[in-house]
């Protein structure tokens, strides 16, 4: 939940309306991906640390997992109609 995004956004110095957003989209399609509650979590983590890694400015890393978060839902809908 909230507590989660907050040390995700902590840990990975990403803005926090970026890794929810993130969390957000993992934990909408919980169910269909089959995910437990701890792997948003994780998977979260792993989406941020990898933004964080790349270097990008804060800017163009805020922008690249709110698209991470858009792209997600996208297959996901488009996996449900297929």
């Amino acid at each position: 939940g909230l507590n989660n995004v907050f040390d995700i956004a902590l840990k990975t110095n990403q803005s926090i309306n970026a890794t929810s957003g993130v969390y957000q989209r993992f934990a909408q399609n919980a169910e269909t991906l089959k995910i437990s509650q701890a792997q948003i979590a994780s998977l979260t983590e792993t989406v941020s640390k990898a933004v964080a890694v790349s270097g990008a400015s804060a800017g163009a890393a805020d922008a690249a997992l709110t698209q991470f978060g858009q792209a997600l839902g996208f297959f996901v809908v488009m996996n449900l109609t297929l």
